[in-house]
Order: C-alpha cells, then sequence, then structure tokens
C-alpha cells in the first residue's frame, strides 16, 4: 500500500522541458516522493504536444526552432528490495515525431486571452518548420522535413531517504541514466551518456483544514560532452520543482508548479541556448479506480525564450 490516496501523489505533472535541443539531453521527469511497494508494478504512457517558435540572430550565430515536436513516453517500474532495502526500478522510451505545426493558431489565441509573450511568432508564416543553427559558418543542424523514431532510452532508480515520521510523508533519492539510443541527426536522440541524481520530496499540509499535497525535486545532471552540440553544452546543470495541488472532488485533483533548470549550453550569444529556464505548469489529475489516473496539464514558458512556448501534456498511469 502506498503512503498516501491516490489521488494525492499525482504531483508533480510528469514531464520535463521539452524544448528540441533541451529534451534530447538527460534532464529527469520530476517524480513523487512516494514510491512502488516491493511486489507492485506500474505503467505508464505520457504524451506530449510542443510548440516552438525562436528566433535568434547575434553575430556569427543563428538559430531557428519554429515547429513542433510530439513525444510518446512509454514507461515500467516496479518495486523490489535490495540488500534489505526498498528500491524502485524503471525504464523508459519516446517516441518522438518532430513536424511543421498544426497548433500555430491555437497556440496565438491561448497567448492572446492569457497576455502571454508569443516571442515573435506572429511576424512569421504559419505551420512552417525549421529547426536550423549555424554558428562561425558551420550548419550545426537543418531539418526542414518530418523526423521521427525511438528516442533515448531512461534506466532510473530510487530508494526512500528519510523514513517517513508519518503517513502524509515521503523522500526519496532518485539517480537515472539516459542511453544514447536515438538517432541524434535527426534531433530524435543526443548522442551523450547523461547520469541525474535527484532528491524528491513529497508532503501532506493542512491549510485551513482543507488538504493539500506539496512537491518538490532537486538534482544535478552530469552530461558526456559529445553528440549533437556536445562542444557547447555545459556538462552540469542544475534542476528544480516545486509545486502545490489539492483534492478539489472525491477524484479530482489541481495543482500548479514552477520547474526550472540552469543553461544547456555555454559559450553561445543565443538565449534559447545558453540561458537558464523557467516554466509554469498547471492542471489536474482524475483518479481511475484505486489505482490508476489520468493527468492533464499546460505547460507555459515565463521567460518567453529558453523554453517552450507552450506544451500539452497527457499521461495514463495504473500500478497492479
Amino acid at each position: 500500500m502506498s503512503l498516501m490516496p491516490q489521488w494525492a501523489s499525482a504531483m508533480p505533472f510528469t514531464t520535463q522541458d521539452q524544448a528540441p535541443l533541451v529534451r534530447i539531453l538527460g534532464l529527469p521527469v520530476p517524480r513523487s516522493g512516494v514510491l512502488l511497494e516491493p511486489g507492485d508494478a506500474s505503467a505508464e504512457v505520457r504524451f506530449e504536444a510542443t510548440s516552438n517558435f525562436v528566433q535568434e540572430q547575434i553575430g556569427t550565430e543563428t538559430l531557428i526552432l519554429d515547429g513542433e515536436t510530439w513525444e510518446t513516453t512509454m514507461r515500467l517500474a516496479r518495486g523490489t528490495t535490495w540488500f534489505g532495502r526498498s528500491v524502485q526500478w524503471s525504464v523508459e522510451i519516446p517516441w518522438v515525431v518532430h513536424s511543421h505545426g498544426v497548433l500555430d493558431s491555437t497556440i496565438d489565441n491561448f497567448h492572446d486571452a492569457f497576455r502571454f509573450p508569443d516571442g515573435g511568432r506572429n511576424a512569421v508564416p504559419e505551420d512552417r518548420f525549421v529547426y536550423y543553427y549555424r554558428r562561425d559558418g558551420d550548419t550545426r543542424l537543418l531539418l526542414t522535413s518530418r523526423q521521427d523514431g525511438f528516442g533515448d532510452l531512461r534506466v532510473s532508480v530510487a530508494t526512500p531517504l528519510i523514513p517517513a515520521r508519518h503517513a502524509g510523508e515521503a523522500t526519496a533519492l532518485n539517480a537515472e541514466l539516459k542511453v544514447p539510443t536515438g538517432n541524434e541527426d535527426a534531433l530524435i536522440g543526443g548522442g551523450s551518456w547523461d547520469l541525474s541524481s535527484w532528491v524528491a520530496a513529497t508532503r501532506r499540509i493542512e491549510a485551513g483544514g482543507y488538504p493539500m499535497m506539496v512537491n518538490a525535486n532537486l538534482g544535478l545532471m552530469v552530461g558526456e560532452r559529445a553528440g549533437l552540440l556536445g562542444d557547447i553544452r555545459n556538462p552540469l546543470i542544475a534542476f528544480a520543482q516545486a509545486g502545490i495541488s489539492s483534492r478539489v472532488w472525491e477524484k479530482l485533483e489541481l495543482g500548479v508548479d514552477l520547474r526550472a533548470h540552469t543553461a544547456a549550453y555555454r559559450d553561445t550569444s543565443m538565449r534559447a541556448l545558453g540561458s537558464s529556464a523557467l516554466s509554469l505548469a498547471f492542471g489536474g489529475a482524475v483518479a481511475i479506480g484505486s489505482r490508476g489516473r489520468f493527468e492533464l496539464a499546460l505547460v507555459e514558458d515565463l521567460d518567453g525564450l529558453a523554453s517552450p512556448d507552450i506544451t500539452f501534456h497527457m499521461a495514463f498511469s495504473g500500478q497492479f
């Protein structure tokens, strides 16, 4: 049995930065501090539809990222014991599609409605596909037609870090290895081995007698300086997430969280590559039976350039 009821473990939203040149790195999905009990298993299918628009030109560098990335990720996890300690193992692999935009008008209307910055996307034709990066006279990336394939495999392990003092709190230590199985030339994979380690903590709190759940993740990713743009990538990236959620109905939870990471690349004038990223995720989760859930969220870039304009996220998961 879990430490908490099913509704409480739906945070954080299980999506990471989907920017085309960031998602190929090993930044992990934020996780709950609640782990599977030994003998339990879970299956998860995540879907992200991301609209990208970046257009920068400074000195000898030009970066254009105008298109959409659709990613479907399949994940399996199992709780077990290892040397007398509770451990959760998981493996996941995405199917990635880069193509021209079909959501541009929807995104424009969304930005107008909520007065979010559009980064200049209204000044270019809708539904085009160009992923292009040129540096010092060398074209490092050029995609103008649909690309698809299986991305990089990820294998992770997690274990409780601090014994829970009472039901309603959990802290876990996580480690994840990204294996370069995807095609880096098509921007499906990154071509590098990356290792992440982080702490995930979940706490139940009461606010005026109203139950809420607070979740936080904090960690570091160490990456191999190899693969696409390996010569300018940062070998060490810090990342964090903090969010809060509340049950508004017996089976419905609503939540919001902030997520951030330090710059993915260095020695570049492109803000989309060399700046830290900050984004806001908001949405909800509905319990399905006693051991499943459906998750729906929007992730919006808060600085207008370093992260994608918007990511639509859905996830189905269940324990067995």
